[in-house]
């Protein structure tokens, strides 16, 4: 499964990595195989899954399965987020039959901890807060770290503890993952070539949809139009540039596609509230 941003680990031993994080800023739209879980320490945010919006609340959580595209838009939430391959799983004998029976689970069951019953709700919490608390150089930290995790998977695949919210998709599967490879191959599309201004009849002919109807199918499945995304993208592309580049704002502008600074900047200022260069100045040490 192709990714807009590339999988990093904070571990040695284990492919995983916590995130802590507070503030307001958006996540662009994006995908991975590796499951994500964000639990809501404080505050709430709001998470677009498959073009389905949830709003989770404080003490909540929401697990997004492989392959899934989803946006954040943290509402100044306080947010602890585990990413981890699902064939952590695996036994030696190298078999996948576990993992794909908890994918199948994930698919079906509800994707986030709202209406679980209190104990199980709270045992997700008490988890991702273990996770984050773990001492770096402590003994068996891997050991808790995977502990931890098999738990979480348990608690969400387990449809004792969490009963489905969504239609079992039978008849419409097909159809479904033929869209998640079109959409795909646009994403791999947009990050190649978002150096340059694209157009919806171009990116339409990648996914192989006539115009209008690939604008519908794109909005169905991400919940934002082409340009937003597009947009969101290349804001994403300017943030990272600003904060860990080299290059002067009117290189930046240029490499997330704008021939002009001055719109760069205008639209820099939009999405951010303030100009590039002070965005700049902001992470300077």
């Amino acid at each position: 499964m192709y990714a807009p941003f590339m999988f990093d680990t904070s571990e040695q031993d284990i492919r995983f990595v916590l995130l802590h994080e507070k503030g307001s800023s958006a996540y662009p739209l994006h995908w991975h195989k590796e499951i994500e879980i964000t639990y809501a320490l404080k505050g709430s945010f709001d998470v677009l899954v498959n073009g389905e919006k949830y709003t989770v609340g404080e003490g909540d959580a929401v697990i997004i399965n492989s392959g899934m595209s989803h946006f954040y838009s943290p509402n100044e939430a306080e947010l602890l987020t585990a990413i981890f391959p699902l064939d952590i799983v695996r036994d030696s004998s190298g078999s996948t039959a576990l993992e794909e029976d908890i994918k199948e689970r994930l698919s079906r069951n509800s994707r986030t901890t709202q209406g679980w019953i209190y104990g199980d709700k709270e045992k997700v919490g008490r988890i991702m807060q273990r996770l984050d608390g773990i001492p770096e150089d402590s003994f068996g930290r891997t050991l808790v770290i995977r502990a931890g995790i098999f738990e979480l998977l348990y608690l969400f695949a387990d449809s004792g503890h969490n009963p489905s919210s969504l239609e079992i998709v039978t008849q419409d599967d097909k159809e479904e993952e033929k869209i998640k490879e079109r959409i795909e191959k646009v994403f791999k599309y947009i990050e190649e070539n978002c150096h340059r201004q694209l157009t919806l009849p171009e990116v339409a002919e990648i996914s192989g949809y006539v115009p209008t109807y690939f604008a519908r199918v794109f909005k169905n499945y991400t919940g934002m139009t082409f340009y937003d995304y597009f947009t969101t993208y290349r804001m994403s592309k300017a943030q990272v540039a600003l904060i860990w580049g080299d290059e002067s704002i009117a290189e930046v502008a240029t490499k997330c596609g704008f021939n002009s600074v001055k719109t760069f900047d205008r639209v820099f200022k939009e999405n951010f509230g303030v100009s590039p260069l002070k965005y700049r100045k902001k992470y300077e040490k």
